[in-house]
């Protein structure tokens, strides 16, 4: 009998915790790279973007550029923030030796960790 009792406390204990947030109202522009745009060597890399958030709460983003064959990551940056407009703006400088495929990522986190979107970008570095 008290094994009964206990399983129920725990499973309603256990359904407590978990919380229902509705999906937040957002949007999320890569601005640069532009989608295939190729950068010589010694160009400068600029990465843009801007999220706008129109209704929830945002808890911050990560971004990466890196190499997608070797996964060697170029740039590297997260943010945790309560804010509802968010403008990125980062670079860095194409110093690969050889013709390389690059790819952006960025995540956005909604709710304290749940990833709610992510955007991609492909772009193209040549020595």
């Amino acid at each position: 009998m008290y094994k009964y009792i206990l399983g129920f406390l725990l499973i309603f204990i256990a359904g407590s915790c978990r919380k229902d947030h509705p999906l937040p109202d957002f949007e999320l522009n890569i601005l640069s790279p532009a989608e295939g745009q190729i950068f010589l060597k010694n160009d400068t890399v600029r990465i843009r973007a801007e999220i706008l958030l129109r209704a929830g709460e945002m808890h911050g983003y990560e971004l990466y550029a890196y190499d997608t064959l070797s996964l060697a990551v170029w740039v590297s940056k997260g943010v945790h923030t309560h804010d509802s407009i968010i403008n990125i703006d980062t670079f860095f400088i194409n110093n690969v030796s050889v013709p390389t495929a690059g790819r952006l990522e960025i995540r956005t986190y909604m709710n304290h960790g749940e990833t709610q979107n992510l955007s991609t970008r492909n772009f193209n570095l040549s020595n």
